[in-house]
């Protein structure tokens, strides 16, 4: 079978400034590499980020690598289009035959 998670890195706006439609993100990833503070991301958008990923029932790591022997496609928030970017490629790889899910639950 074949299987491949797609994940975002998200949670990484601050104050005023959204980098991405987090929520919207969360319908179509697998996996998400939640912002951890510090570099990206401030406390109230971290929270609202992670409660709407597990909502979603989106895997959320910390942007940890973790090795693992199939194949991921990372979707980066802030890229232009992101959200249509990742939908369609989900739509196309089930087509094809792939399970889309995430690495942690294989």
């Amino acid at each position: 079978m074949k299987r491949i998670d797609i994940n975002s890195d998200m949670g990484e706006g601050f104050g005023a400034y959204c980098l991405g439609d987090d929520k919207a993100r969360s319908r179509v990833v697998t996996t998400a590499n939640m912002a951890c503070g510090f570099h990206a991301g401030d406390p109230e958008i971290i929270a609202s980020t992670y409660s709407a990923a597990r909502q979603a029932g989106v895997v959320v790591e910390s942007g940890k690598r973790i090795p693992v022997e199939i194949d991921t496609v990372c979707v980066h928030g802030d890229t232009p289009n992101a959200i249509c970017i990742a939908s369609t490629m989900r739509q196309e790889l089930e087509k094809a035959g792939f399970t889309v899910k995430p690495f942690a639950s294989v």
